[in-house]
This record gives C-alpha cells, structure tokens and sequence, in this order.
C-alpha cells in the first residue's frame, strides 16, 4: 500500500497568511471523531480512524490508525500508526512532536519552538534543522483547515514535515461540488496541488459543514497510481 503514508497525513497546510483564510472560527472544535475508508486505483485497500482533542490546558493530541484490508492486512507492515500533539494558539494548531510508526520502522519529528529547531529522526539518523514559522506536520495540518479555512480565489502555501523531511507546496482553492459518501453529503473547498515531473499530484475536498473537515482526498502518483482516501463516519464533531 505504497502512499498510505501521505495519505495517513497528507493535505497538510501551513496557514502563515491571514488574509488566506477565514478568520471567523478562533478556538475550533474540542473533539473529533472520523472515519476514512482508503482505495488503491478504485480497489479497497484500507480503513483509517483519527481521533482529534483540544484539551482545557491549550493543548492538543491526534491520532490516527490505518490498517489494511485484504491479504495485505497479514502482512507486519500492514497498518499505521500516527500521533501529532502540541499547542493551540491563536493561529490555530502549533505541532510539537509528530511521529509515525509502520511495523519495526518510524519516523518521527521534534518541533522547538522557542529554539526554532526541527529535529528529525528516521533510519538510525538525526537531521536538525532551522524551524521555519507556520511549519505543520503531516497529520497536524489536517486538522488544521478546522481552525484556519482556506477561501476561494485565494492560493494556499504549505510547509510540512513527516519527519523525514520538510516540503513545501501549493495549493489552488475553488468553489468545490457537493459530495454523496457514507457519512452523508457536504457542500464542499476543492483545493489542487498540480505535480511538478516526477511528483504527485493531489486533490483535498473539504467540508463547508463541518467547516473545514477532509471529505475526500485524492493522491496520483507520477507512475498513475490514485489513492483516494473517502470520508465513511462522523463519530464525534464537538
């Protein structure tokens, strides 16, 4: 299930322009609960749950859960770990460590705000490096949009760490079409991040209500394989 972890955490936007976003929600929701059901060129090939909380003390915890489906659930690396926690501020979500975890390998990053260092640690290897301001990690960034919603017209930058490395990206925002899934239908933010050669490409559908909420995302890999992450379950939205 190549991909699945972009997908576990994908989407992440750093929202360092105010004028970007709706500014209309300062404090966001206490509790999230979802489900995802993820495909691999149109084929079931997995289920994601994520749990969002902001707690009472300003900070915050995610975590989400993927496993696969099929003969590939027997395998040891058939399922994902992944937990972002920090602060909540008034630009929203300030990630302090992130780390992802697929059987014996992890990945995992430590942001310093005070410091302003990213330590990164993957493979046995420890890379710092200069903690750039609006930075998100893979998972944060999703829960992000629920703070900071982006606005039609208006072009979204992104910085992001999976502790691996830090990327940055854009994305184009539009008027979106309402979408039928098992959770039911929303009127939706059509965001587009158009693959450079040898990058993917990828299309994030986020919910007008619950605002900001990932509804639907689409990653095309540069060989053209599509992972579609669905929206299957509201359990909580507090």
């Amino acid at each position: 299930m190549r991909a699945r972890a972009f997908l576990a955490g994908c989407a992440a936007v750093v929202l360092t322009t105010a004028a970007t976003f709706a500014q209309d929600r300062p404090v966001g929701p206490a509790r999230v609960d979802v489900s995802y059901d993820v495909s691999k060129d149109s084929r079931a090939a997995g289920r994601m749950r994520e749990r969002f909380e902001r707690r009472d003390d300003g900070t915050f915890s995610i975590t989400s859960d993927s496993r696969a489906l099929g003969l590939a659930a027997l395998l040891p690396r058939a399922s994902i770990q992944v937990t972002s926690r920090g602060v909540v501020d008034g630009s929203g979500l300030r990630p302090q460590r992130f780390e992802r975890v697929r059987g014996g390998e992890s990945a995992s990053a430590e942001l310093d705000w005070s410091g302003r260092r990213l330590t990164l640690r993957h493979d046995d290897k420890v890379d710092t490096l200069a903690l750039e301001p609006g930075t998100q990690d893979r998972l944060s960034a999703m829960y992000q949009f629920l703070f900071q919603t982006p606005v039609a017209g208006r072009p979204v930058p992104l910085k992001l760490t999976n502790g691996i490395k830090v990327e940055q990206y854009r994305y184009d925002v539009a008027k979106g079409p309402t979408l039928a899934t098992p959770a039911g239908s929303f009127r939706t933010l059509h965001l587009v991040k158009r693959g450079e050669p040898g990058d993917n490409s990828t299309e994030i559908w986020l919910a007008e209500s619950p605002r900001g909420l990932v509804v639907k995302l689409v990653v095309v890999e540069p060989d053209g394989e599509r992972l579609e992450q669905l929206l299957t379950r509201i359990d909580a939205f507090e």
